[in-house]
């Protein structure tokens, strides 16, 4: 089984992206071989042929990353990259023709066009306004990103809640207010289960 590891690059002796084989059956992991190099590619996304890849920085205008991938033969070719819509973008969705990008440092959520592997315009941006008490909760920080059919729904660890935006349109339809000092961050697949940072 193949598996693909992001990492952070700036400041350790990594530099980009990763490729794991395991073992299911002995459970053993060989060594990281590098696939591509790539700028703090924190959070990564497989679409049908290739990869997707958020990179977890800011630069001079305050925004991170998004790269596209191409597979090509034992390897990936990137084929796009553009500016994310905020700072240190942390996670990423695709749900049919739309993409997803959560801006932890920007507070903010990105919505795109998507489709036959490239990213479109930008439909929307959701500013999230809400903050928590806690230290680390001095702005909102939007930590996820996860499509349930026609709603997006967006934990913020900043403002501890949950956003719902509509899929396509971006727009602000609901908030779940989770306990103060929680730090939503992510939630599971099925959307029911969710992981707090601040206080687990």
């Amino acid at each position: 089984m193949e598996l693909l590891a992001g990492t952070y690059t700036r400041g350790t002796d990594s530099d980009g992206i990763y490729r794991i084989d395991f073992n299911p059956v002995s459970g053993a992991l060989s060594a990281p071989e590098r696939l591509m190099e790539c700028d703090n590619p924190s959070w990564l996304r497989r679409w049908e042929s290739g990869l997707i890849a958020v990179n977890e920085h800011r630069d001079a205008n305050g925004e991170g990353e998004i790269c596209v991938f191409q597979a090509l033969g034992d390897g990936y070719r990137e084929t796009q990259r553009l500016r994310s819509g905020g700072g240190d973008p942390c996670h990423i969705a695709l749900f049919a023709d739309r993409l997803a990008v959560a801006n932890y440092s920007g507070g903010t959520v990105a919505l795109f066009e998507w489709g036959s592997g490239r990213i479109g315009r930008q439909v929307a941006l959701f500013r999230p306004e809400k903050t928590g008490r806690h230290p680390r909760q001095d702005s909102p920080h939007p930590h996820g990103v996860y499509f349930f059919a026609d709603e997006l729904r967006v934990p913020d660890l900043g403002g501890d809640c949950i956003y719902c935006l509509d899929a396509r349109s971006g727009v602000l339809t609901g908030r779940t207010d989770i306990h103060a000092d929680a730090g939503p961050r992510h939630l599971s697949a099925e959307g029911g289960y969710l992981v707090n940072e601040l206080d687990n």
